[in-house]
């Protein structure tokens, strides 16, 4: 399938989705078909959205594929899964089709999207808008508007799909950094857990690194302005640092090295506090403003996909450093740009 064909049969798709009741949060194009994350509308008497992943593939969908995505899908809480493809269920291999029934997937092809969107009565130009509407939640366009959603401002693009769901500025900021950890850098990123409270558990877990991988966990903290540690937080960090050393160790074969805080800014006795974290856990605090954490974004955005992966956060998380630095960054770009340019 070339590229123009996929686009046209992708819009369609996009507009499918959307007579699911489905509202996208994040869409990202891949060389092989696009994933859209999103939430459907609850059916009466439920009344959460249900948290959704679809994905449209250019051609006949392998077994790893398949797998791969429903992985990726399961990472990050979705409770319903969708695959769209041109080809014809019972087109495919009997393997496959065991498989799809296996993962619970919801499969649709080229003619069940048509005859939908006639009986729905969307028209070209419905198409053509409902495709529009998931250019806004691309992961490029996520990180841009990391600094304003940390502070809790949600950006007027962006309003649509918060008020329909009924999110939380925290459950949108969480939802970006997601995004942005797993598709602007292709780190592997395992969400904990919604609508959690980080008594409970922070955010997820991003594992970096395919050989010697290590991992960082992460928090995010939405602020008018800015997070200041607490005596409590500190005990609070420490004794969920300790519980967490293992789990990751065991599930994820990786080092827990970090654990990463993104807020709008940062007050209080920071070195202090990460020194005693670290004293007690051997676990590193990086303190990352939303501001740096687009701009590293933006730039890791526009890398090949054969270089996402090779970004080191060692270089970019320093022991000497207890802020992250627009100027750390901007050198650890210049260096790997240096390092890598025969790679481009």
């Amino acid at each position: 399938m070339s590229d123009e064909e996929f686009r046209s049969f992708e819009k369609t798709a996009l507009a499918f989705l959307r007579t699911l009741d489905f509202t996208p949060v994040g869409y990202y194009p891949y060389p092989h078909g696009s994933d859209v994350s999103g939430y459907i509308k609850a059916v009466p008497p439920f009344r959460v959205p249900v948290k959704a992943m679809a994905e449209i593939v250019r051609a006949t969908p392998t077994r790893a594929l398949i797998e791969g995505f429903h992985k990726i899908a399961k990472n990050s809480l979705a409770e319903r899964v969708i695959l769209i493809c041109q080809t014809p269920l019972s087109d495919l291999p009997p393997d496959l089709r065991s498989l799809i029934e296996r993962l619970n997937i919801d499969f649709f092809d080229n003619t069940t999207i048509s005859e939908e969107l006639v009986r729905k009565k969307v028209s070209k130009s419905d198409v053509l808008n409902y495709s529009k509407l998931y250019d806004i939640v691309a992961a490029p366009l996520l990180a841009e508007a990391l600094p304003d959603v940390s502070r809790q401002k949600i950006p007027e693009n962006m309003k649509e799909y918060t008020e329909r769901l009924g999110l939380k500025s925290w459950q949108v900021l969480e939802q970006t950094v997601f995004s942005i950890l797993h598709y602007c850098f292709s780190l592997v990123v395992r969400k904990y857990g919604e609508d959690y409270l980080f008594e409970h558990e922070p955010e997820g877990v991003a594992i970096v690194g395919d050989v010697s991988s290590f991992a960082f966990i992460y928090e995010c903290k939405s602020a008018a302005e800015t997070y200041i540690m607490t005596a409590q937080d500190q005990l609070t960090y420490i004794d969920y640092i300790r519980k967490e050393k293992e789990k990751v160790k065991v599930l994820e074969r990786s080092e827990l090295k970090y654990f990463v805080i993104i807020a709008p800014d940062f007050l209080g006795d920071l070195q202090a506090r990460r020194e005693n974290i670290f004293k007690e856990t051997q676990v590193i605090v990086v303190f990352l403003r939303a501001e740096i954490l687009r701009q590293l974004s933006k730039w890791a955005c526009s890398l090949p996909s054969n270089l996402k992966r090779l970004v080191d956060f060692r270089d970019i998380f320093k022991l000497e450093e207890v802020v992250v630095s627009e100027d750390s960054v901007g050198a650890y770009i210049k260096k790997f740009e240096e390092e890598n340019r025969s790679r481009w």
